[in-house]
């Protein structure tokens, strides 16, 4: 019936576009939602891993929404979205990023140190995207500076009874024992318990440094370096907590924490003082 229904409407293209969005919206179990460069692509990896080991699965690519695609049910559907990010602020805040679409759905919200994640950001569009920016612009950009993230997260933690039910994951717990994060995602999800041993192998499978020994190879465009010669422009970069400091001067780190203390809920634990 579906099949026959997604066939049709490849006739019209707006059909299309809505029918494949309603449909995929409607057999989503769970909405994985993060602000880019908050550590999705290593949550990804992980969670499809661990549903691949546990349905027995071999796949070249572990990506959780095919697991479901390969297998079926009662393996979960799970999405990654970056919800409404991709918007100048003007249109985020228009749209008040449609966060009424997640009202009957599972969703997991993943948060970074804001001022890691401003700082992978900067390092994705000048090396990976090849962008010039000077840094002192590119922190008060209103598309994409602190405040434009500081916005996107404030806006998701003020409107989290919105979904079904929701589940916040700091990046910072998951690189402190990625084990028992995971299994409190998979307790999380509609979905019957998934054994040990398969959470242990997602872990090792995700380690950084597999991960970027397999992107060197990949031909999976999204995730190769875009310059072999440069370590910036890997997709998976460092990875660690504090990596800001690289980057950004004193009173640039100053002007960010000022931004952080006043605007962010103190209960997600990132304290302004820079960690050691």
């Amino acid at each position: 019936m579906i099949s026959t229904i997604k066939n049709q409407a490849k006739q019209i293209s707006w059909l299309n576009q809505w029918v494949y969005s309603t449909l995929y919206h409607w057999q989503t179990d769970c909405y994985v939602i993060s602000y880019p460069k908050s550590g999705r692509t290593w949550l990804r990896t992980m969670m499809g891993y661990a549903l691949a080991d546990h349905f027995n699965l071999q796949m070249t690519e572990y990506e959780p929404a095919l697991i479901v695609k390969k297998y079926g049910k009662p393996a979960p559907y799970i999405r990654f979205r970056h919800a409404g990010s991709g918007l100048t602020l003007n249109e985020f805040k228009k749209n008040n990023f449609q966060v009424q679409a997640y009202k009957n759905k599972k969703t997991i919200y993943l948060v970074r140190d804001p001022r890691d994640v401003l700082a992978s950001f900067y390092f994705h569009r000048t090396h990976r995207l090849d962008e010039s920016h000077d840094v002192n612009e590119f922190i008060e950009h209103d598309d994409w500076g602190i405040g434009r993230q500081l916005d996107f997260v404030t806006s998701w933690l003020a409107q989290r009874q919105v979904p079904k039910s929701f589940l916040l994951v700091r990046y910072e717990d998951l690189l402190s024992n990625a084990f028992a994060e995971l299994q409190r995602i998979f307790s999380f999800l509609p979905f019957a318990p998934i054994e040990q041993s398969s959470l242990h192998k997602a872990v090792d499978y995700a380690s950084f440094d597999s991960m970027k020994q397999r992107a060197m190879s990949t031909k999976n465009g999204r995730l190769r370096p875009t310059n072999l010669a440069d370590p910036n422009s890997h997709k998976v970069r460092q990875g660690k907590v504090g990596g800001h400091k690289q980057l950004f001067s004193t009173s640039q780190i100053e002007f960010i924490n000022k931004m952080i203390q006043e605007q962010l809920p103190p209960e997600l634990g990132y304290p302004i003082k820079d960690p050691s």
